[in-house]
């Protein structure tokens, strides 16, 4: 028998779902006129407003039902960040995330070789000691506020040592207590936001300070720009790992350590919708298999991928992609490729003019070490955007010591229009 291209476990789901009801019974009568290949196809694909809609009782609880499961530690109630739309509620399995988390690590065989047997989870092997360097507004399922002690922000193998959505602002003071924290705690990863892991290896360097412990880095939270990865890679002198989800479907794929991707077949299953302005650029569509008191099926995550045969890349969020005036996509990935060419640069905001569509401005953060960008480097970096954006299309530059992240902590490294993205909706069958 061949392996079905749809989770057949998954189906029973819908039967018990409120929100699903409608749809098994008319996959249930499609199915007997066609494949259940084709029935499954139809069903309808849902994004984050879905999800709000009539929610807990959508998914066939209500809201006292949900604390006193909560109570009861059966299930954690947590939110999106809200960086992509408005945030959602989520209902959780206890310690579900840290059990999607290991799934996904596991597939990597340098980090699973550092897995340490867990007493929270019947000695299961999970990863090992590790500082998390991130928004606190996303802190996985774990979130602070005032100004807790090192002792507080210590969660069994985890130190949490960021306080602050807004790392271009840390303190010398703040700075200097997060790396005396993570050479006491003497992790073996760094679980970082690439932006405020970058930040933070920029510390580093300055002190001249290496961590002896260190034996890679995990990337997560948000897109992982070849200036980030090179920067932390050069600091520490150790891999760096990209491993890509979402709060609310869990870890869906992870970096070898090969550096090649990943699915991670047993937390989700994928499927990939061509854009039209490129079959190997794709959308992501999941459903979860891991989570019974909230199920996903066939929901648009906003995140694109580049698929050639077996391999992939991660190619940032849909909505914060350029488009064309022909409404082709530029995904970040693309503009990523073409701004880091400058190895002067470690972060990055392209931002297009709200009067002017063809008009974009490029504010960046140096390195102290290298100079300023040439002019040889600017007339490089706007040529190859305007191989993607149009012959017409027209760059300022500008060197900042500041650039602004998004409520939730994170960063975005395009900000086009919002009237840029095409209308029509072509994932849709």
């Amino acid at each position: 028998m061949q392996a079905s291209p749809f989770p057949i476990s998954q189906l029973a789901i819908l039967s018990k779902v409120p929100r699903y009801q409608e749809t098994f019974e008319k996959l249930l009568k499609e199915a007997s006129e066609k494949s259940l290949e084709e029935a499954w196809a139809n069903i309808p694909l849902i994004r984050k407003a879905d999800l709000r809609e009539r929610f807990p009782e959508s998914f066939g609880f209500t809201r006292e039902e949900l604390t006193e499961m909560a109570a009861q530690q059966k299930v954690e109630l947590e939110r999106t960040s809200g960086t992509t739309e408005e945030s959602v509620e989520l209902i959780l399995p206890e310690g579900w995330w840290a059990r999607q988390e290991a799934r996904a690590l596991s597939l990597n065989q340098r980090i699973l070789n550092t897995f340490e047997p867990d007493p929270f989870y019947d000695n299961a092997p999970m990863p090992p000691r590790r500082v998390n360097i991130v928004s606190p507004a996303c802190n996985n399922d774990v979130s602070f506020t005032g100004v807790p002690s090192c002792q507080a922000r210590t969660l069994g193998r985890i130190l949490f040592v960021n306080l602050s959505r807004h790392p271009f602002l840390w303190t010398e003071e703040a700075k200097k207590q997060m790396l005396e924290e993570t050479l006491d705690f003497e992790p073996v990863f760094l679980d970082v936001d690439p932006v405020y892991g970058m930040l933070f290896a920029d510390y580093c360097r300055k002190q001249m300070v290496k961590i002896p412990s260190l034996k890679y880095i995990v990337s997560s939270y948000e897109y992982l720009s070849r200036a980030h990865r090179r920067y932390m890679r050069e600091v520490f002198s150790v891999p760096v790992y990209n491993l890509y989800g979402s709060t609310e479907t869990g870890h869906l794929l992870i970096e070898d350590e090969a550096g090649l991707v990943k699915l991670v077949r047993d937390n989700a299953h994928l499927e990939f919708f061509s854009l039209p302005c490129d079959e190997a650029l794709k959308e992501c569509v999941v459903t979860t298999l891991t989570n019974p008191y909230m199920p996903l099926l066939r929901y648009r995550i906003g995140d694109l991928l580049c698929k050639r045969e077996d391999r992939y890349r991660l190619m940032g969020r849909l909505k914060d992609s350029a488009f064309t005036r022909s409404g082709e996509c530029v995904p970040v990935a693309w503009i990523d490729d073409a701004i880091t060419i400058s190895q002067k640069i470690l972060h990055y905001q392209l931002i297009q003019s709200a009067e002017d569509p063809c008009r974009w401005r490029l504010d960046y953060y140096l390195r102290n070490d290298r100079g300023p960008l040439s002019e040889l480097e600017k007339r490089l970096i706007s040529g190859n955007l305007s191989t993607f954006l149009g012959w017409d299309f027209h760059l300022e530059f500008k060197e900042t010591d500041y650039i602004a992240c998004e409520p939730s902590g994170k960063f975005r490294l395009v900000q086009a229009r919002k009237d840029a993205m095409p209308a029509q909706d072509y994932l849709q069958p």
